[in-house]
């Protein structure tokens, strides 16, 4: 038995449908957002880490960024938005992200199938709009990457 296997196992009955929800838009390539709201004390982090090892097993590009950097270090391959997506440090409601059209960052974003986003509410409301705004752009054409969080 695989790792994911044992891990899907582990899954309570909510879990594991979020599990496949996510697993099925993106497969689909439906461009779905999700949003996983608990609390602290529900393991959100072992069903992220679940879905990252899943999709990388199928050679999926899955992206993992949090608020902060301590929880970064709890997903696998987290990094900090702001690093990733090249946030501005003064944001407003007309900011973009600072990600080149002609760049190795935009053609990973490009290839990515889902993202995660932990710990979202603890960004300034902005940073998902203009993360959004930016990989509208850059995808050229109106739809957004997953942003899951």
């Amino acid at each position: 038995m695989t790792i994911v296997n044992e891990h899907v196992l582990q899954l309570n009955v909510n879990f594991l449908f979020i599990y496949q929800e996510i697993l099925t838009s993106v497969n689909k390539h439906n461009g779905t957002t999700f949003f996983l709201d608990g609390l602290a004390r529900i393991d959100k982090t072992f069903l992220y880490n679940t879905i990252i090892v899943k999709l990388h097993s199928k050679e999926y590009i899955v992206i993992c960024v949090t608020s902060y950097g301590i929880v970064a270090l709890l997903l696998d391959v987290g990094q900090i938005a702001h690093s990733i997506f090249k946030l501005p440090i003064q944001i407003n409601e007309g900011s973009i992200c600072a990600i080149g059209k002609i760049s190795n960052q935009e053609d990973l974003l490009r290839k990515t199938s889902l993202i995660i986003w932990d710990e979202i509410p603890m960004q300034h409301c902005h940073c998902p709009e203009v993360v959004d705004r930016t990989l509208r752009d850059l995808c050229d054409d109106g739809r957004t990457l997953e942003v899951s969080s």
